[in-house]
C-alpha cells in the first residue's frame, strides 16, 4: 500500500524513447482528396527519402512546396488531431510552440496538403491508453484536399 507521502513517477514519452525511423522514398500511401496526383505524391515521397518518418513536419511542408511549386506562404502552423473510427479518441498535436505544433500546406478553398500525416496516423496506431489503441480503424494516408471529419486542423498562423 502506498503511503500518503510516497512519490509516484509518470514517464512521458519523447522522441528520444525510440530509435528514429527514416523514410525510404519507397512508401506508398493512399491519397485522401484530389489536390495532388499520384505522380506528384510519388515524386514528393521519393524526394523526402532520409527524412524522419514521424517528425520534421516543417521540413516536409517546405520541401513539398518547393517540389510542387506551391508558394511558401501557404505553409500553416497549428494543431492537428486524427480521431479513431468511433470518434472517441484521438492522436495529434496541440499548438504550443516550440514544444508542440504541426505544420501543413493550406491551399485556397480550405484544402490541405500534408505529407507528414501518415507519420501522425502511424504514431496514433502505435499509441495506447487504458482503453486501447488511440486511433483504431484508420490507415495512414496523405491528405490532399478538404479534411474529412475525422482529421481536424486548427490554424494559428503562417509558418513562413
Amino acid at each position: 500500500m502506498k503511503g500518503a507521502n510516497e512519490l509516484v513517477t509518470t514517464k512521458i514519452a519523447t522522441i528520444l524513447d525510440e530509435p528514429i525511423e527514416y523514410l525510404t522514398g519507397e512508401e506508398v500511401w493512399p491519397i485522401i482528396g484530389d489536390a495532388v496526383t499520384p505522380d506528384q505524391a510519388r515524386s514528393v515521397i521519393q524526394k523526402l527519402k532520409g527524412f524522419p518518418k514521424y517528425w520534421a513536419c516543417d521540413l516536409k511542408a517546405v520541401m513539398t512546396c518547393l517540389i510542387l511549386k506551391f508558394p511558401l506562404s501557404w505553409i500553416a502552423a497549428g494543431s492537428t488531431f486524427v480521431f479513431s473510427s468511433d470518434m472517441r479518441s484521438s492522436y495529434g498535436y496541440f499548438y504550443n510552440p516550440p514544444l508542440e505544433f504541426h505544420i501543413w500546406i493550406e491551399l485556397p478553398e480550405n484544402q490541405i496538403v500534408d505529407f507528414a500525416l501518415p507519420g501522425i496516423i502511424e504514431k496514433g496506431l502505435k499509441s495506447r491508453d487504458r482503453r486501447g489503441v488511440l486511433i483504431e480503424g484508420r490507415e495512414p494516408g496523405i491528405l490532399a484536399g478538404k479534411p474529412p471529419e475525422w482529421i481536424r486542423y486548427k490554424k494559428y498562423g503562417r509558418y513562413i
